[in-house]
């Protein structure tokens, strides 16, 4: 084997030493750009850093989402907490169609005062609530078997009928803005005018829309009440003057009742209102299908409620009213259907209907303490007139 040359030697170190700092030159350069590397990535704006905030911030949101849900499903549960599911009496609609319950809207500052044990029973008592100032109002349940519409003479309801002949009281609110309604002198100083009509027409289709969305409206319990002189708010409760033109010497026609009505108002998510034709109807329907007072809307026989020929007693029996004596009564002081009082008898009452352009362009409801007149029936009078034995009822729809 031949000895390597002196030159060979020499070239041979001097590749390998070449090597050495191509190594040691690169690992210079990789470890300054590891150190580059990692200050970009740990500096405020580096990725770490980013990182971190990007963390920070998907837990931030996390918990507002969550803050969000708990919420809403708190809100959820409130609005689920005023449905008041309730027994159904047996009606042959319940029986035909399976239904076993009914849901029963409850405003948020209202609570029910009455049950029947545990469940209620909406068709047979009246589901009753109170609101926030002391009001009573009573369900009206609205169905296939109680519709909410309004009853003329065609349904054997008593129509008062003039010195002509004509039964002129039996205008529909819905049609108080056709091109024939006209306006006497005498309306239109009392309040009937054609944005008075508009309004009416509105608040009817209001109704409407209200009773399709939650099954049903609230009717004020008793006849719209007032406590004295100097508290002049309309009030709904058990024990109260009715609110009538000579009531501490208020002046209550046809158009202040209408105001009053609307007054009322304090209901979380509802407006009162003035009774319609189609409130009251559908009310006095509900009493009929769903009591023993089958005949409510026709006659007064076998019912103590004031009507002048009636003898009223009390809840224990006792005589508060002898029969053919003209007195007027505080509410709630009679027996009451589907814990309804007086809509036959103690006041007639004001209603949204109305035929402007005729002598006696309001319509009044039921009958007073003077007469005898059913729950049913319809009678006209002057707009100007302002008297004791004129009130008003209100209505409450969600």
């Amino acid at each position: 084997m031949k000895k390597q040359s002196s030159y060979l030697k020499m070239q041979k170190a001097k590749d390998t030493g070449i090597t050495l700092i191509a190594l040691v030159v690169t690992i210079i350069v990789l470890l300054i750009l590891a150190g580059v590397t990692i200050g970009m990535a740990t500096s405020n704006d580096g990725i770490i850093k980013r990182a971190s905030n990007a963390a920070d911030t998907y837990e931030l949101a996390k918990e507002k989402e969550d803050e969000a849900i708990d919420s809403w499903t708190k809100k959820i549960d409130e609005v689920q907490s005023r449905q008041v599911k309730a027994n159904v009496y047996s009606t042959s609609e319940a029986k035909k169609s399976g239904k076993t319950d009914a849901v029963v809207t409850i405003p948020d500052n209202c609570h029910i005062v009455e049950e029947n044990g545990n469940k209620l029973d909406v068709i047979k008592d009246g589901v009753v609530i109170e609101d926030s100032n002391g009001n009573q109002w009573v369900w009206v349940p609205v169905s296939d078997s109680n519709p909410f519409k309004r009853r003329t003479d065609a349904d054997g309801w008593t129509v008062e009928v003039d010195y002509d002949g004509k039964n002129p009281a039996i205008r529909d609110e819905l049609t108080l803005t056709d091109a024939d309604v006209t306006y006497t002198d005498n309306d239109k100083n009392y309040g009937i005018n054609e944005n008075t009509s508009k309004e009416i027409v509105t608040q009817i289709n209001n109704e409407k829309a209200s009773v399709a969305k939650y099954g049903g409206f609230y009717i004020g319990r008793y006849e719209t009440g007032i406590v004295s002189g100097s508290d002049t708010t309309p009030r709904i409760k058990q024990g109260l003057e009715p609110y009538t033109g000579s009531t501490y010497n208020q002046i209550v026609r046809w158009q202040d009742a209408y105001r009053l009505a609307k007054s009322i108002g304090g209901i979380a998510g509802g407006t009162t209102y003035l009774c319609s034709s189609y409130a009251w109807d559908t009310a006095i329907n509900f009493i009929q299908t769903n009591s023993s007072y089958t005949n409510y809307a026709t006659s007064i026989d076998n019912m103590n409620e004031n009507w002048y020929s009636r003898e009223v007693k009390d809840a224990s029996g006792n005589v508060i009213k002898p029969a053919n004596t003209s007195q007027r009564l505080k509410t709630g002081l009679t027996t009451p259907k589907c814990n309804i009082y007086d809509m036959g008898g103690n006041v007639a009452e004001f209603t949204t209907e109305l035929k402007p352009g005729t002598s006696e362009s309001v319509v009044l409801r039921g009958c007073d303490f003077d007469s005898t007149d059913p729950a049913g029936c319809r009678w006209d009078g002057n707009v100007g007139n302002s008297n004791y034995y004129r009130g008003f009822r209100a209505t409450l729809f969600l």
